[in-house]
Parts: structure tokens; C-alpha cells; sequence
């Protein structure tokens, strides 16, 4: 989201909270058929977020770690009938060790980790990197259960998508899949590992696309960002209602 943060400030004249932290949550830019692109900024309090804590090691807390509660996207493409609609929105829930592998790996918190719970981090022979990545996938497996938001581990959906695909192949259907980013991000331990996997094209799909703003030019964003759309909105400022539909897979999460 660094690129789109520079984006919305150069462009759209967004101030982002002083001071800036590792998770502040950025404002939302809309654009409807016909009209100009607008942002819009929601509370903080209206994000659902979780703050990062380890049931075993106390000042885990202290690093201040959050993530999201929803994975979500809404710049995929489709095309269905010969139609292509360019903000499809899709969510689900997350894998704990995606979430781990952020923290890690973008935010770079390993040392911070290494710290707080007491981890030898003076030489990569003794392995630490490995551990530091498991407590936070500890972590963050504790902090979602704890309040009481969907989340899965990596072994239990690897398993998951092997029947997947058996229930597939008994249809007569192949599975499309790309190991670099099943079996690879699961790792040796976890079955998908070990299951060689074919990727190919299947309509309908969801596509992923350009980003508008790093395929059109400064002067036609900057032209259609008019003093009136470059506002900053609030939740309040709209008056249309909004309905949320809740469904569950597995009828397991309703009691949440």
C-alpha cells in the first residue's frame, strides 16, 4: 500500500495522522460511472482490527503488533457475458501464517519478536528466524480466537484443498493451482507440499489488473480530482443504506 499512500497524498491532497505508524488505516478512494474520483475516510473506530498478543510471552504485547480482521480486495476484474466488470469485491478469512509472514517479513519485526520473548537472535545457525515466525503465528492464531474471528492454520487448509481437489477429480475436473503460492507458502510439513499442480486459464475468473493510478497519467487524475471530489467525506456524509448479507460455509462461525 506504499505506492497507493503516495498516491492519494500527491494527488488527491490526503494528510495522513501525525505521527505516522506501521498501521494506520488509509482512506478509501471511490470513483462511480460518470463522476469524479472522491475520498472518503472512515473512523477508526469502525475498523474491525486486532491487536497482535501471545498467550506465553507477556510483553509480545508491548510491540503494539495489528492486522485487520478481513481479508478483502476490490480491484479484481471479471468478465462475464462478454462484460467486464473492473471492482469485483471478494473476501474471506485469513490463513494465520500469511498474517505471520507480513509481520516478519514486511514490517520486518523479527529481531523485535526476538526481544520480547527471550530468543537467541546472535546467529542464524541456531534457527531463530524459524522460531521467531512460529510465535507469531502463535500469536496471531490467539489473538483471532480470542476475539472471535475466523481464521485457519496452514496445515488444516492445506488439507482442505486436497479435498478440494479430490471432490473435483470425482467430477472429472482438474484444479488450476500455482505451487509457489499453495505448497511453497505452506511449507515441507503440510501435504499440498508434496502435490505437483498445473496452472491454467478457466472463465469465469477473477483477474487481477492495473492499478488506474500507475496506468493513467498525473494530468487526467489530476483533472478529474476537482476541488469538490477532493474533499474528504465522512461515513455520516451518506445517506444510503447498507445491506450486509451473512453467510457461513460450514454453519460453524453463526455463534460468533
Amino acid at each position: 500500500n506504499a505506492d497507493f499512500t503516495e498516491m492519494v497524498m500527491k494527488r488527491f491532497g490526503w494528510k495522513p495522522p501525525s505521527p505516522r505508524g506501521r498501521f494506520d488505516p488509509l482512506p478509501q478512494v471511490m470513483q462511480f460511472p460518470g463522476q469524479n474520483p472522491e475520498i472518503c475516510e472512515f473512523d477508526r473506530e469502525l475498523f474491525a482490527e486486532i491487536p497482535i498478543v501471545h498467550p506465553t510471552y507477556p510483553k509480545f504485547a508491548e510491540l503494539g503488533l495489528l492486522w485487520t480482521s478481513i481479508p478483502a480486495i476490490t480491484n479484481f476484474n471479471i468478465n462475464l457475458g462478454g462484460v467486464q466488470y473492473p471492482c469485483i469485491p471478494f473476501n474471506g478469512w485469513f490463513v494465520e501464517l500469511e498474517i505471520a509472514r507480513n509481520l516478519v517479513e514486511r514490517y520486518d519485526v523479527g529481531l523485535e519478536v526476538a526481544a520480547a520473548c527471550g530468543i537467541d537472535a546472535s546467529r542464524d545457525s541456531n534457527g531463530w528466524r524459524a522460531r521467531v515466525l512460529h510465535t507469531v503465528s502463535e500469536a496471531v492464531t490467539h489473538s483471532f480466537q480470542q476475539k472471535k474471528y475466523s481464521i485457519v492454520d496452514h496445515y488444516t487448509v492445506s488439507k482442505q484443498f486436497l479435498t478440494h481437489v479430490d471432490r473435483e477429480k470425482q467430477c472429472g475436473r482438474e484444479v488450476p493451482a500455482q505451487w509457489s503460492w499453495i505448497g511453497g507458502f505452506a511449507g515441507v510439513h503440510c501435504p499440498v507440499w508434496h502435490y505437483e499442480m498445473r496452472d491454467f486459464y478457466l472463465r469465469p475468473q477473477y483477474q487481477y489488473q492495473c492499478d488506474p493510478w500507475v496506468v493513467e497519467d498525473d494530468v487526467t487524475l489530476e483533472e478529474r480530482a476537482s476541488s469538490k471530489s477532493v474533499g474528504l467525506s465522512t461515513a455520516e456524509d451518506d445517506p444510503r443504506e447498507v445491506l450486509i448479507l451473512y453467510a457461513s460455509t460450514t454453519g460453524t462461525a453463526q455463534h460468533f
